[in-house]
């Protein structure tokens, strides 16, 4: 933009325009970021509203597995428990969404999975879920039945394409 004439009036007219041209995103002379440069990812935190552990997961299979359930009809395709039994309460599913985290079957019972954190971070379209996994306790009598322990939890409604679960043993 080139704005030469001496005029009050036209001068400020062209840093009205120059304001709204640096506003829209086009790049002014002075501006102190590199062209070509990338945007920091933003990271949003997602609360946890809810949780349940459990040793006998609800979910059907018996592999590990990762899970995010976005309405009442895949609840029901997905897991064997009502609402309340799973998650301790009814889910608002104009709100939330339900995070499943079930390990693959465990030749003991025991093994307790519960958040590491009751904040998710949301970063670059990843949902990066901490969880903490606890051995089966000492000194108690050892079961040798197969368990599947599984942590499931409500959120609030965000858009990722992906869950990364961060486990730290305990």
């Amino acid at each position: 933009m080139l704005c030469l004439l001496r005029r009050g009036l036209v001068a400020a007219a062209c840093g009205l325009l120059a304001t709204s041209a640096s506003a829209d995103g086009v790049r002014q002379p002075g501006d102190s970021a590199r062209p070509g440069a990338r945007a920091t990812p933003r990271v949003h935190n997602v609360r946890l509203a809810s949780w349940r552990s459990h040793n006998i997961c609800p979910m059907h299979g018996a592999v590990h597995s990762v899970r995010s359930v976005d309405s009442l009809r895949e609840w029901r395709d997905t897991l064997t428990q009502d609402e309340a039994g799973a998650v301790g309460r009814r889910v608002l599913w104009s709100r939330e969404k339900v995070l499943v985290y079930a390990m693959a079957m465990q030749p003991s019972a025991g093994i307790r999975l519960e958040p590491a954190s009751s904040v998710l971070r949301l970063k670059s379209g990843v949902l990066w879920w901490p969880v903490k996994r606890s051995p089966p306790g000492p000194g108690g009598m050892p079961i040798t039945v197969q368990s599947r322990p599984c942590l499931i939890a409500l959120v609030n409604r965000a858009q990722w394409h992906r869950i990364r679960i961060v486990e730290r043993t305990i």
